[in-house]
C-alpha cells in the first residue's frame, strides 16, 4: 500500500476489473478508497487487451439470390455467423479467400447500422445491396 490519494494500478478484464483488493463493475472501482497504491504491475501480469480483426462484406442480392448463412441472434449487438450455407457469401468467399466469413465472426453493422441484432437480420433481408462490417 502507498500514500492515500495515489492512483490504483487497474488491470482490466472481459467482463470486470479489479484494483488492489476491491473487485466488481467499473463504479466499484471508480467509487473504491484510494487508500492503496504500487507501481504498475509487471507487464506479464497484466492480461492482453484482445485485439479484433475488421473488414467490409460487400453483396448485391440480385434475382432472389440468397445470402445463404446461418446466424445467432443471441448477442443483442451483433449477428454471430453460425455456418456458411450456397449463397452469395460462400461466392464471396471463393472470391476474398483473405476476407473471407466464416463461423463464429460477427456481424456488426449492416449498411453503416449497428446495435440490434433483429435490426440487422431485417436488412440483411430486405436490402438488396448489403455491406457488412465483420470482426473477428
Amino acid at each position: 500500500s502507498g500514500p492515500a490519494g495515489a492512483p490504483l494500478p487497474i488491470a482490466m478484464g472481459v467482463a470486470c476489473c479489479k484494483a488492489d483488493e476491491v473487485t466488481g463493475g467499473q463504479g466499484d472501482i471508480v467509487d473504491a478508497p484510494t487508500t492503496a497504491s504500487a507501481a504498475a504491475p509487471p507487464a506479464e501480469d497484466v492480461p492482453a487487451i484482445r485485439q479484433f480483426k475488421e473488414w467490409r462484406v460487400k453483396v448485391v442480392k440480385a434475382d432472389g439470390a440468397l445470402l445463404g448463412m446461418d446466424v445467432d441472434l443471441t448477442d443483442a449487438d451483433c449477428l454471430k455467423v453460425e455456418a456458411i450455407n450456397k449463397g452469395l457469401i460462400a461466392d464471396w468467399n471463393r472470391a476474398n479467400p483473405d476476407k473471407a466469413l466464416k463461423p463464429g465472426y460477427q456481424i456488426v453493422s449492416v449498411n453503416g447500422k449497428a446495435g440490434n441484432a433483429a435490426d440487422l437480420v431485417e436488412l440483411c433481408r430486405s436490402s438488396a445491396e448489403l455491406e457488412m462490417l465483420i470482426r473477428c
